[in-house]
């Protein structure tokens, strides 16, 4: 059955990234927050203003925050201004890794602390909003429970929270959507002449162009609604933050569990590529690699005895929809 309709105000800039900034300063105390009462206290529970005063005396939380905001979009998913990584390289240095996670988690309950103006102003659909708890708890769930010198150690771990914390990164339920990036060149190069025309005739004839797309990714923490009806749900999700967002020329996904292999291996698993293939998406191969394999192996004991026995290789596939075909398809669904 379709969701109910609640269509985001139609902007010209992705995501009125913009407006956001502008207005996030008077709106700081007009809406409730996105934490369930549990986050809310586990996160009271590890402020620490004492702990805190030196750390930020050196380093303003206001001067990283503000430089993430100021961040132009569109931006690749995993750029950080190279401030952001010096100050907490100096903070290492001066204060210690257990100091430095302690700051970085100061700083993620900063932007959490503003995430309910930001929201507002980004005026999501409805649909969307209801999944901040969900994923904010998750985020807490790893802020409170991991050690301070490990917590967001990872590049990629940090920058996978601070875009989730700034709403650069926005839930959809089976998947993480983030708001504004490109199909890359090697799309349509390097697969022979003939598949590169078939992909440089989708792009030129189905989107348009190469950008700006949706770019949509799994959260490993985050899979209560990674299933048949969760990853539909996400696709109606996706189709409403389209009709407030006229650019956005469709979506583009990454990933080993758009193999066409998966049909006689893991049936249960075809829906993933089957909903966008038979409603107008793309399937371009990309390869193989280490990280396809240990994720297409690591959670099924049939995979991987099948790559054992060199039965079955996981391959990697980059998925596009445009924009007009998951409409459609969201219209009829």
């Amino acid at each position: 059955m379709p969701m109910a309709e609640s269509v985001p105000v139609a902007v010209n800039s992705v995501w009125q990234r913009e407006t956001v900034e502008r207005t996030l300063p008077s709106m700081e105390a007009t809406r409730p927050s996105l934490l369930t009462s549990a986050a809310s206290s586990r996160l009271d529970a590890i402020r620490d203003t004492a702990r805190a005063a030196p750390l930020l005396h050196a380093y303003p939380l206001e001067t990283v925050v503000a430089t993430i905001r100021g961040i132009a979009e569109p931006s690749s998913y995993g750029y950080l201004p190279e401030s952001i990584f010096a100050a907490l390289s100096a903070l290492n240095n001066r204060f210690g890794p257990a100091e430095t996670g302690f700051y970085k988690k100061q700083l993620i309950i900063q932007l959490i602390d503003e995430m309910p103006a930001r929201i507002q102003a980004l005026s999501l659909p409805k649909s969307i909003e209801e999944l901040y708890p969900d994923i904010l708890d998750v985020v807490v769930e790893t802020l409170v429970d991991t050690p301070d010198q490990q917590y967001l150690a990872a590049v990629g771990d940090l920058i996978r929270e601070l875009r989730i914390t700034s709403a650069r990164s926005i839930p959809c339920g089976a998947q993480i959507v983030d708001n504004c990036t490109s199909a890359p060149r090697s799309i349509y190069r390097y697969q022979g002449l003939h598949n590169n025309l078939k992909s440089l005739w989708f792009i030129l004839s189905r989107l348009g162009g190469l950008s700006p797309l949706f770019r949509i990714h799994t959260e490993s923490r985050y899979l209560k609604y990674f299933n048949e009806t969760g990853w539909d749900d996400c696709y109606r999700r996706i189709s409403e933050l389209m009709r407030g967002n006229p650019r956005i020329r469709g979506l583009i996904a990454t990933s080993w569990f758009y193999d066409p292999q998966l049909e006689i291996i893991s049936p249960r698993l075809a829906y993933l590529r089957r909903r966008p293939v038979d409603n107008g998406a793309y399937l371009h191969f990309d390869g193989t690699n280490d990280i396809d394999i240990e994720r297409a192996t690591s959670t099924s004991p049939t995979r991987r005895e099948l790559y054992e026995k060199g039965e079955y290789m996981p391959t990697c596939y980059t998925l596009l929809w445009a924009r007009a075909d998951l409409l459609r398809w969201a219209a009829r669904n």
